[in-house]
């Protein structure tokens, strides 16, 4: 992050900087607020009725990020055995590594104790070094779904059914093939996107209703082809439209010469729709664009935040409150910093991967719900007073896996602070080194990419072993450039087949449910591996990072997610809202 930016936030929120440190990592340099300041002494914790002062940060916001990232493992799925049944399950865990994993519904059994892999501390020993020892001992749950019905092919996914390879989402029904999709029904191929049904390929929208192929629109219903579009009906290849009707590349057109353009569009067309998005973006690419997408924040920095206040670098938060560097958060988030996936009514959390709900002063944490007071825990729930601690629920007072009494509890964790002072391991997230995949195999290298040289420069693990998927002899292959073009011709014997991916050449297949979508929705059948289109997705999806630009039409310099050398048309918010408010 650029000097500037960080500056320019401070004055702008009346936040002032108090000292700059020097990324250990990168070199950079990155600001240190005084909301951190005091964000810091607020998640301090207090044992025995001493404080224990959390020291500021070593690494910059992009680096604590990456290292984050590097522990979430939401896409790269495998076949292994369920190390205590011996049944075939889906496991983010390949079948190499050195860990011992259940399948969900064993874990979740009362037939086995998180107790019984125990450790005596050691001084020693660093204490990163005895919970990488067990981390490799504790069984493991195969994959983070909660309350789910029929959603084998799911990861971190909660209170959904029917689902199918959607990662990082929840409270979803019959949705395939999304990413970061909430409150949805029958959304296909969607990417961060809140209260969609019978939507495909849709980016950062918000309440749409049988919407294809948009891009940061809300409220929009009957669409084809959008981009910031907002209470739309029946457009086609519109982008920043309010409350428009019957419109065509943003001309109005009446009800019935709407009809009858689209009725001469082959939509059902592989070909066609290949042309027509085309054609759209670069009609897009001529048209204005915001600087950012937020919606009713108050001193918000970032991108996709609504409903929120005071919230500086976040990114895909709703209802967020004194929160920064914070990204897919729901509604009641207060003081919460470094988080990802950071759950409802969350509080007091920092350096933490998916949080589950009411959850209060949680660091270091790695998949919990309704936690208190918790350092260092994997995937540990209805827990508090933690340190340390894998796959324990409903316990209280606790280190490794340890039972202690609340007096011998507050003893030895001071003692463990003062031994992590020493081997420099204080109040610093999981070192990369232990973390169970490697980089190439997380969400650290769908954002941050690297090649296995640099990853590994950077003391990453990388994942060389490649999992093929098994393909019977018997099933027939056919090269997606075979596929009949349009989605009528498709017959069902396609469920039986496997397609060659047009781009990586990597084979996947059409399940029943989702041929019945697109039948129903008269959409043409994908000539892409999953994986693929999910990459195209994200390319179109606007960066995590703040840029400083001047604005197309007024020439004022404002923060943006558009880099200066973008060519797109960005405007400020004030000249936005003019241009197409009025």
């Amino acid at each position: 992050m650029d000097k500037k930016v960080y500056e320019s936030i401070a004055q702008q929120s009346n936040d002032p900087i108090i000292e700059w440190r020097t990324c250990a990592i990168s070199g950079q340099p990155f600001a240190l607020f005084q909301s951190d300041k005091e964000f810091y002494d607020k998640i301090s914790p207090v044992i025995a009725g001493k404080k224990y002062p959390m020291p500021f940060p070593t690494l910059c916001p992009e680096e604590r990020e990456r290292r984050r990232f590097a522990w979430r493992n939401e896409r790269t799925l495998y076949q292994r055995k369920c190390d205590l049944t011996g049944k075939n399950m889906i496991s983010i865990y390949s079948p190499e590594k050195p860990y011992k994993v259940y399948d969900q519904e064993i874990w979740r059994w009362d037939q086995w104790n998180p107790f019984d892999y125990w450790r005596e501390y050691d001084f020693n020993t660093p204490f990163f070094q005895q919970f990488d020892a067990l981390l490799k001992s504790v069984p493991l749950l195969a994959l983070y779904n909660t309350d789910v019905v029929n959603c084998e092919y799911n990861n971190h996914f909660w209170n959904s059914k029917n689902c199918y390879l959607n990662f990082g989402s929840w409270e979803c029904e019959e949705s395939l093939y999304s990413d970061r999709l909430r409150n949805s029904l029958y959304g296909v191929d969607c990417l961060a996107c809140n209260k969609m049904e019978h939507c495909y390929q849709c980016i950062a929208c918000n309440q749409c209703y049988k919407v294809n192929r948009a891009n940061r629109c809300e409220e929009c219903s009957n669409c084809w082809f959008l981009l910031n579009c907002k209470g739309c009906n029946y457009c086609y290849a519109c982008s920043n439209l309010v409350g428009k009707q019957f419109c065509i590349y943003n001309k109005q057109y009446t009800k019935e010469e709407y009809l009858q353009i689209l009725g001469d569009k082959k939509l059902t067309s592989t070909k066609f729709i290949a042309s027509e998005l085309a054609d759209f973006d670069q009609f897009c690419a001529d048209t204005i664009n915001k600087t950012v997408n937020n919606i009713n924040v108050s001193n918000a920095f970032g991108n996709c935040i609504s409903d929120s206040k005071n919230c500086f670098f976040c990114y895909d938060v709703m209802g967020g409150e004194d929160c920064k560097y914070a990204m897919n958060g729901e509604p009641l988030l207060k003081n919460n910093q470094d988080g990802i996936g950071v759950g409802l009514n969350s509080q007091l959390a920092y350096e933490i991967i998916d949080s589950g709900v009411d959850s209060m002063k949680n660091c270091f944490a790695f998949v919990f719900r309704v936690c208190s007071d918790t350092y260092y825990t994997y995937n540990c729930h209805y827990c508090n007073h933690l340190f340390g601690c894998i796959g324990l629920r409903n316990q209280s007072y606790c280190i490794l896996n340890k039972q202690y009494t609340k007096e011998e509890y507050e003893a030895l964790v001071p003692k463990i602070i003062e031994h992590m002072t020493q081997t420099g391991e204080r109040w610093e997230f999981f070192p990369i080194q232990i973390s169970p995949f490697g980089y190439n195999e997380t969400i650290a290298q769908d954002n941050y990419p690297l090649t296995k040289e640099a990853a590994q420069s950077l003391w990453y693990k990388w994942q060389d072993k490649v999992h093929h998927i098994n393909v019977p002899e018997n099933v027939q292959r056919i090269q997606s450039v075979g596929l009949p073009d349009d989605i009528k011709d498709i017959q069902e014997d396609i469920l039986n087949k496997v397609i060659l991916c047009e781009s990586s050449g990597n084979p996947f297949r059409i399940i029943k449910q989702e041929l019945e979508f697109y039948r129903k929705h008269n959409l043409p059948l994908p000539h892409k591996h999953p994986n693929v289109r999910y990459q195209e997705r994200m390319a179109r999806n606007n960066e995590r990072k703040l840029y400083f630009r001047n604005c197309n039409k007024c020439g004022q310099e404002m923060l943006s997610v558009y880099k200066a050398d973008n060519d797109w048309k960005i405007y400020c918010e004030q000249c936005y809202n003019k241009e197409v408010y009025g």
